[in-house]
């Protein structure tokens, strides 16, 4: 029984420390398959890291305007 927990958390820290862009499209492609499009799969991922569409709209602003000084 302890086998079985220490891999479910060896599984579970090797999902977390995956990177969102390397699962990204696949979400993508998932998302597609079953009618469902880019723009509701980039809703879910901000919703779940806790910003909304402003927020990315004004830190992306924010990074332009450092990147331009």
């Amino acid at each position: 029984m302890k086998q079985a927990t220490a891999r479910a958390a060896a599984n579970w820290r090797r999902v977390y420390a995956m990177p969102v862009a390397s699962v990204y499209p696949s979400y993508i492609a998932k998302a597609e398959k079953k009618g469902r499009t880019r723009a509701e799969v980039d809703e879910v991922f901000r919703l779940h890291r806790g910003h909304s569409a402003i927020d990315e709209q004004q830190r992306a602003r924010d990074i332009r305007r450092v990147v331009r000084r």
